[in-house]
C-alpha cells in the first residue's frame, strides 16, 4: 500500500505531487578501444536515472521527477529543448516534443572512436494541464582516451 492509498483509507486528501529535477553533468570516461556513452532516463516510476558506462544509477531520490511516486503516469510529459553540441545517440524523437512519461524516456551521446562528444540541453516536465511544472539543464560528455 502506497502512501496515496493510506491516505484514502484514513479519509485525507492525497498529498500534492512534487515534480522536480535537478540538472547533473553526466561524464562518461573509457580508454580505447572502449565505447563511452552517458545519458538520464526519466523513467515511468518517477524515478531518474543516469548512465555511466556500462550501467545506470540513481540520482539523488530527493530529485525524482514526481514524488510521491505513485503520481507518476502518462499525463505527465517531458522534453529536451535548447540542446546545443553532438547529436544525442538514443532519444525518444525530435527535440522540442512532448512525450508522455508513462514510458521511460531517455537521451544518450556515444563516443566510439578517440575523443569528445558533449551536449547541453534542458530537460522540461509538465503537468497534466500542459503547464511546465520543472526545467533544468543537463551535460553529457562522452569521451574516449587514446593512450597510444
Amino acid at each position: 500500500m502506497n502512501l496515496i492509498h493510506i491516505a484514502a483509507a484514513l479519509g485525507a486528501a492525497p498529498p500534492v505531487p512534487v515534480v522536480t529535477l535537478s540538472g547533473e553533468n553526466i561524464t562518461s570516461s573509457v580508454v580505447d578501444p572502449a565505447n563511452a556513452e552517458a545519458g538520464v532516463r526519466l523513467r515511468s516510476d518517477g524515478l531518474v536515472q543516469r548512465f555511466i558506462t556500462p550501467t545506470y544509477s540513481f540520482i539523488d531520490s530527493i530529485t525524482d521527477w514526481i514524488i510521491p511516486h505513485a503520481a507518476a503516469n502518462a499525463d505527465y510529459d517531458g522534453r529536451v529543448t535548447n540542446v546545443v553540441g553532438d547529436a544525442f545517440t538514443t532519444s525518444p524523437g525530435a527535440d522540442g516534443t512532448w512525450f508522455d512519461l508513462g514510458s521511460n524516456r531517455e537521451w544518450r551521446l556515444l563516443q566510439n572512436v578517440p575523443g569528445t562528444a558533449t551536449v547541453t540541453f534542458d530537460l522540461e516536465i509538465r503537468d497534466p494541464g500542459s503547464v511546465t511544472v520543472a526545467s533544468t539543464s543537463y551535460t553529457l560528455t562522452a569521451f574516449v582516451d587514446d593512450l597510444a
